[in-house]
């Protein structure tokens, strides 16, 4: 965490050093609800205004991130202004697994005409189920990785050829009519499996152009059940039994979504 910190106070003061930055990468792992210091917050959103030329970008923390006087999270916190505030870089990937601010965040993508991969994870509790973002957010979006909220919002309107869809608890029995026509437009398509997903029977009919599928499941059945709902597609299915992680990570399908 110290020389993350130093690289961030380099990069805020020194510009000559930040505009060569093009790939970021952050995350506390573990650590991530401990006391980091006071400054980082604040630090990291500086180096992100400094970091011009920033073309790929993963943050595994909060858009919105309080800190107290005992560092984030705690007892009498102030909410900092969101973390991509007066940011002006347009990248290619972004890596956004927890959004908070959904407005503010949605106000961003609106900004990022070049963004192709995306991985965003929505809090259900505060995301309009009507919500969906208007053509010109992410108009060269080619590539989402999310929960239900993140997709209800991101796969209209767009051209979206690879999708992976991790369902969480707050899904259940909501209406997908407003997906049937981006579905058909997928390519790939990777089901997770941590929660109750959308139902192969309800998709089968709209994946008219998937060639490639990925279910995580602990289910034997169901290569049977997709090879009868969906023939053609027998032979590039690939079923495992725990959560590949990141899809934009996985050196299988590397190929076909770059």
């Amino acid at each position: 965490m110290i020389l993350h910190t130093r690289f961030l106070q380099t990069v805020s003061s020194v510009k000559r050093l930040a505009v060569l930055v093009q790939t970021y990468h952050f995350s506390r792992g573990e650590r991530c609800y401990s006391a980091p210091p006071k400054s980082l917050p604040w630090l990291l959103r500086s180096a992100l205004k400094a970091m011009v030329n920033l073309r790929e970008l993963w943050l595994d923390v909060t858009d919105t991130i309080r800190i107290g006087s005992a560092g984030i999270g705690t007892t009498g916190s102030a909410v900092l202004p969101f973390i991509f505030d007066e940011c002006v870089f347009q990248l290619d990937t972004l890596h956004m697994l927890h959004c908070v601010d959904t407005k503010a965040f949605c106000a961003f993508l609106m900004t990022q005409k070049r963004l192709r991969k995306l991985t965003a994870y929505f809090n259900p509790c505060t995301t309009s189920k009507n919500y969906i973002l208007p053509p010109a957010a992410c108009p060269s979006l080619e590539v989402l990785q999310g929960n239900r909220s993140a997709i209800d919002a991101l796969l209209p309107n767009r051209h979206i050829s690879s999708l992976l869809w991790d369902p969480d608890m707050y899904e259940m029995n909501q209406s997908m009519s407003h997906l049937c026509e981006p579905l058909s437009h997928l390519k790939i398509l990777a089901l997770e499996g941590s929660f109750l997903r959308p139902s192969l029977h309800f998709l089968a009919e709209h994946l008219k152009s998937v060639e490639c599928m990925e279910l995580v499941t602990l289910h034997v059945s169901t290569r049977a059940r997709v090879a009868l709902l969906l023939p053609f597609l027998y032979h590039m299915l690939k079923i495992i039994n725990q959560s590949p992680g990141s899809w934009m990570l996985s050196t299988e399908f590397h190929h076909f979504v770059d």
